[in-house]
């Protein structure tokens, strides 16, 4: 009896569950609904961090567009971008910049060794010439282009007796594009009806194109830029004092 009393006491005293200490709380089980909800947090966080903005540049170190640390990320590994250190402004490769020590605030990607600091700026490898995208196509800035007139019979107009004319209609496949638009008063659009111009017997002034963003930039209902007008005014008022341009 005592023997097997004792076997009792030396089975409780070595069992897990009297061990206590940091590899006891290691090695304890925690229930799911708890390791879920933690891996869940480390996704979110990670997934916060991968969708920070980067600035790329180009090789002549002029900013070009914004990307994602995901997006970064992937390039640099491919080599077509290098990052920037921010302490010494360096372009470091991939692997050069996994050996970046990550502070205690910044914005980290964790990794399978180590964890990934979020590259900042991304310098591309590649000399590429620059591609600047147009303008936003919208009512106002088509307005801008055509310079509040209509397209058909020129009458310079608000933009509240202006509207959109498709050249080919969308009844036949024509689309929404700086190309297939022009301003056209109420009267013309009726007019024309939905047809073309050369069914309508109706002619354009002039062939809708893609306009640059500095074309479109300060334009008035008067079809000139402020800046132009400005300067106007002023030489103006140089040459006669007494002249106001309004």
């Amino acid at each position: 009896m005592a023997a097997r009393f004792a076997a009792g006491t030396a089975r409780r005293s070595s069992s897990p569950r009297n061990q206590y200490g940091p590899e006891a709380y290691k090695s304890y089980k925690w229930p799911f609904f708890i390791r879920t909800a933690r891996a869940c947090i480390v996704v979110a966080v990670m997934s916060s961090v991968l969708e920070h903005p980067t600035l790329v540049l180009s090789r002549l170190w002029q900013p070009v567009h914004m990307t994602t640390v995901r997006k970064a990320l992937c390039l640099g590994y491919q080599d077509v971008v290098r990052f920037v250190n921010p302490m010494t402004c360096q372009p470091l490769s991939f692997d050069e910049w996994l050996t970046v020590p990550v502070e205690e605030h910044d914005p980290a990607v964790r990794g399978v060794r180590q964890p990934i600091k979020a590259p900042e700026v991304a310098l591309l490898t590649d000399h590429r010439p620059l591609s600047f995208h147009g303008p936003v196509f919208s009512r106002s800035n088509l307005y801008k282009r055509d310079r509040y007139r209509c397209q058909y019979c020129g009458a310079q107009l608000g933009a509240r007796e202006l509207t959109i004319d498709h050249v080919v209609p969308r009844s036949r496949a024509g689309q929404t594009t700086w190309v297939n638009c022009v301003t056209c008063c109420v009267p013309c659009s009726e007019r024309k009806g939905d047809r073309s111009p050369v069914e309508a017997g109706m002619r354009l002034r002039r062939t809708p194109f893609q306009p640059a963003r500095s074309t479109l930039h300060g334009r008035d209902r008067r079809g000139s830029s402020k800046v132009t007008r400005r300067l106007a005014a002023r030489s103006c008022r140089r040459t006669n004092p007494a002249h106001e341009v309004s």
